[in-house]
C-alpha cells in the first residue's frame, strides 16, 4: 500500500459520528463504545470528491464532508490513504477530474537521489495554453475526417438539388471545400467548449486551495503530489501504453488508465529539461 508515509486520520462530523481512515477503515456512533471496523477489501465502492469522500460497504454508504476535516492537508492525507487502500484490495473507486494523477496508481518504491525534483504552484495561463495543444493532438485524425465528410456530404446535396454542369460544377467544388471547412471548425468549436467545461472546475479548485506541488522524474517514473502529502519512497511506474505531448510550457502525460498528467517546464532548470525529454523519449511514446 503506497502513501505509508502519512497516519491515519480521524475526523468527526456534524453529527457526532468519528471516521478514523488509515489501514482500516473504521467508524464510531455516539454512545458507543466500539466502533465497526472495515478492511478495504471489504469496500464495495469509493467516491472521491473536491471535500468529500463517500465510502461503501455492503451494509452502508459514509459520506464524510468537508467540515469534518480539520484542515486541507488532512482531507488530502485521508484521500491518499483511502484511494491507495481501495486500489491495493482491488475495489472500484472513483475521483473528479483533476490536475494531479490518481493517488491509486501509486505504489511503494524510493525514488533515486538522482532524479530531477522541482517544487511550485502551476500557473494557469500555462493550462489554459497546453489544453489547445492537447486538444489538437488528441482529435486531430477526427477532425481530417470530420472536414472529408462533410465536404463529401455537401457535394451530394448540392448534386441532388443542383446538379452539376459543365459552367457550375467548379463553384460547387468550392462550395462543397467551405462547407467541410465550416463542419471542421464546428465540431472544432464544441469540443473546445467541452474541453474548457471538463477544466473549469478543476482550475477553479485548484486556485481555490492553491496547493504548491513536488514533481520527481527519473528513469523508474515519477511523481506529481501536493507537497503537504509528498513522500520519496512513493512513485508512478512508466507505462509504455501512455503517450506524452511537449509544448512550450507542459510535459504533457496521457493515458487510458488515467487522467492527464502535466509537467510544468517553468519550475525546472534547462539541463533539468533536458533529461525530463530524454526520460520521457526513453519510456513513452511521442503523440
Amino acid at each position: 500500500m503506497s502513501f505509508n508515509n502519512l497516519s491515519g486520520q480521524l475526523m468527526t462530523d456534524s453529527n457526532g459520528v468519528t471516521y478514523i481512515i488509515s489501514d482500516t477503515f473504521s467508524v464510531l456512533y455516539p454512545g458507543e463504545q466500539e466502533p465497526s471496523v472495515y478492511e478495504w477489501r471489504d469496500l464495495t465502492s469509493l467516491r472521491v470528491g473536491d471535500g468529500t469522500i463517500t465510502i461503501s460497504t455492503s451494509d452502508n454508504t459514509y459520506s464524510i464532508k468537508a467540515d469534518a476535516f480539520e484542515s486541507r492537508e488532512q482531507f488530502l492525507s485521508a484521500k491518499a490513504i483511502a484511494v491507495s487502500g481501495a486500489a491495493e484490495a482491488k475495489v472500484p473507486y472513483s475521483s473528479d477530474v483533476e490536475l494531479l494523477p490518481d493517488k491509486g496508481l501509486y505504489i511503494s518504491r524510493d525514488i533515486p537521489d538522482n532524479a530531477v525534483f522541482a517544487t511550485g504552484e502551476y500557473s494557469i495561463k500555462d493550462i489554459k495554453s497546453s489544453l489547445l495543444l492537447l486538444l489538437i493532438g488528441k482529435a486531430g485524425r477526427i477532425l481530417w475526417c470530420v472536414g472529408i465528410l462533410g465536404g463529401l456530404l455537401a457535394l451530394l446535396i448540392l448534386h441532388l438539388t443542383i446538379g452539376f454542369n459543365e459552367t457550375n460544377w467548379w463553384y460547387l467544388l468550392i462550395g462543397g471545400f467551405f462547407c467541410g471547412v465550416g463542419a471542421v471548425a464546428l465540431v472544432y468549436i464544441v469540443m473546445m467548449i467541452i474541453a474548457k467545461l471538463k477544466y473549469a472546475a478543476v482550475l477553479s479548485s485548484y486556485a481555490k486551495h492553491n496547493d504548491t506541488v513536488t514533481f520527481a522524474v527519473c528513469s523508474e517514473g515519477f511523481s506529481v503530489c501536493e507537497s503537504d502529502i509528498y513522500s520519496p519512497n512513493d512513485i508512478i511506474r512508466w507505462n509504455i501504453k501512455d503517450t506524452y505531448i511537449e509544448t512550450g510550457s507542459m510535459y504533457i502525460i496521457t493515458g487510458k488508465s488515467h487522467s492527464v498528467i502535466w509537467i510544468p517546464k517553468s519550475l525546472f532548470t534547462r539541463e533539468d529539461q533536458n533529461r525530463i525529454s530524454d526520460l520521457l523519449a526513453l519510456n513513452l511514446s511521442e503523440k
